[in-house]
């Protein structure tokens, strides 16, 4: 793959497998300021020790195992960003 666009979740350990310098966009839930606005960030560690090219998009979510919805206007941002990173 040349991009990996992913939900947080266990499914980007499979970033081991991807060549360097992939782009990669996680879009990571974060908990509401109500909530403690934590979020978990294991994923941008794995892609920068691997040498690839991470954004994270970080989405308000109730719950991190709950559906996202993520702005159409967010994910054009981060796409560009990363765009920025891979010249």
């Amino acid at each position: 793959a040349d991009i990996v666009l992913a939900a947080h979740g266990g499914a980007l350990a499979n970033l081991v497998w991807v060549k360097e310098m992939t782009g990669v966009v996680e879009f990571l839930p974060v908990l509401s300021e109500e909530r403690g606005r934590r979020a978990r960030m294991c994923y941008a560690s794995l892609a920068g020790s691997l040498g690839l090219n991470y954004v994270m998009l970080p989405i308000e979510a109730e719950q991190f195992n709950g559906p996202l919805k993520v702005p159409p206007a967010d994910l054009q941002l981060a796409l560009s960003m990363l765009k920025e990173k891979s010249k």
